[in-house]
């Protein structure tokens, strides 16, 4: 089988990626109503994010490498080092990256990069080649800086610190003059997908080293170096007449212009500038370029075999709601229903998960009062109605009425909800008229569903 890349991307001539304010709106007289959520805020239930990351573990061998697919024939670094990036963010997984992380350290060559390697009978066996040196040691250094963040296991990057200044100073030896980088020794072509892969990583490494290592010299070194690469994308290869980038630039000068009606690399590789920080995603650049991606292809329902998890991921990074509500129904259907079938692979899950730590739900309150006008002594019902307008799942969603000293409160509907009333300072199960404040608790409001609540109160006599 044969093995596409993508996270990211995939590998070049792959034929299967060719085509294919949280707002409360409240009728205020004197009451005040306050929403909070706590807890599983993320988009997807925890099933799912659950079943992703243990398929990616299914395709870790004792070794610790993280094969392309669960058959493990496999083993493309770039791809584990996306896997890893993506199952970084799922609680509980920390030593399976960590594996991964060790099996890389230890199959380093002595120029700093990593080959792809076959299993044959259980064995390991190198290819003695790889895709591209810079994306493979960019993509690597960007999952050191996350591990570190996530677990704080500094002592153990320390201790490899040697390691890692080969890896980044492979990007630095393939880094040209007009600062841009090859993508191999062997193979001088500048593509834009590495140098923003290398970008990146270069401006991770550099965080580590002011971060962890105190470095301010070795800052300097390789934060110098991103910004020659993110400078020379915005000034040399942007084409205000196609309004997007150069893709790729060859040994002799001759560059790849942007045709946005080719899906990849064309269109989708205009993305990685937004995915990996060379352009701000509220600037305008990156609204232009999303914009003109979208309009020229509706990738969202997943026309073709494969997801192409990482566009749901520059959608979270544009707040694209509605393209990824479409997204995750058409994901749903052609993968996660049908036990994830290749095209699928361990980057794609991974940059599935990376796409999901985005995602949260968006609960809507709004509170009507049956009246217009008020009267003393004279009831006035105020319904309460939510809905979930974000991606995913809202839980443990709590909604708490404070009620003012002048009024009493007649009735009670609870909306199926489990309700509590504060009374005499704690909180009861039981109704009364003399509680000063209602508790509705939620479960969960599952994408798009909506509910509501209401009750009744009278205002007291002077």
């Amino acid at each position: 089988m044969d093995n596409p890349r993508s996270l990211t991307r995939p590998r070049r001539n792959d034929k299967f990626y060719s085509k294919g304010k949280n707002t409360m709106k409240s009728v205020f007289l004197f009451l005040t109503l306050v929403l909070c959520w706590t807890t599983n805020v993320f988009a997807s239930t925890p099933s799912t994010k659950s079943k992703i990351a243990q398929w990616i573990v299914s395709c870790q061998r004792d070794t610790g490498a993280i094969c392309i697919y669960k058959d493990q024939r496999r083993i493309l670094p770039y791809d584990a080092n996306i896997a890893a990036y993506g199952l970084i963010e799922v609680p509980g997984y920390e030593d399976n990256v960590k594996k991964w992380i060790d099996w890389y350290f230890s199959h380093v060559n002595d120029d700093g990069t990593v080959y792809d390697y076959k299993i044959e009978n259980g064995v390991e066996i190198s290819l003695n080649d790889c895709d591209s040196e810079d994306a493979y040691a960019g993509t690597f250094l960007s999952l050191i800086w996350k591990y570190y963040q996530k677990t704080g296991d500094f002592q153990y990057l320390i201790d490899r610190q040697e390691t890692l200044i080969k890896i980044a100073d492979v990007i630095r030896n393939l880094q040209q003059e007009d600062g841009l980088t090859w993508a191999k020794m062997n193979y001088r072509v500048k593509y834009m997908m590495d140098n923003c892969e290398s970008y990146m990583g270069l401006r991770d490494y550099a965080n580590f080293c002011i971060n962890v290592l105190g470095n301010p010299s070795l800052f300097n070194l390789y934060n110098e170096s991103a910004e020659r690469i993110r400078s020379a994308i915005l000034n040399k290869w942007w084409d205000e007449e196609r309004g997007g980038f150069v893709w790729a630039e060859h040994a002799n000068g001759v560059q790849a212009k942007c045709d946005w009606s080719k899906f990849y690399p064309d269109a989708a590789s205009q993305l990685w500038t937004i995915y990996h920080g060379i352009i701000e995603p509220k600037g305008t650049i990156a609204k232009k370029i999303y914009g003109t991606f979208n309009s020229h292809h509706d990738w969202a329902s997943i026309p073709g075999s494969a997801p192409w998890c990482s566009i749901g991921y520059v959608a979270t990074m544009m707040g694209d709601k509605d393209r990824l509500l479409v997204y995750k129904e058409a994901f749903k259907e052609k993968f996660e229903d049908k036990n994830y079938p290749w095209p699928w692979n361990c980057r794609e899950a991974g940059c599935y998960l990376l796409m999901e730590s985005r995602l949260k739900p968006y609960v809507v309150i709004e509170k009507k009062m049956d009246k217009k006008y008020i009267k003393p002594d004279e009831p006035i019902t105020y319904t309460i109605t939510y809905r979930n307008e974000g991606i995913g799942t809202a839980t443990d969603v709590v909604i708490t009425e404070v009620l003012p000293e002048k009024v009493e409160l007649e009735m009670v509907d609870s909306g199926g909800l489990m309700v509590n009333y504060f009374i005499d300072g704690s909180w009861q199960d039981s109704f009364s008229s003399k509680a000063t404040k209602i508790r509705w608790m939620i479960q969960e409001i599952l994408q798009n569903d909506s509910g509501s609540v209401s009750f009744t109160i009278k205002i007291k006599n002077k």
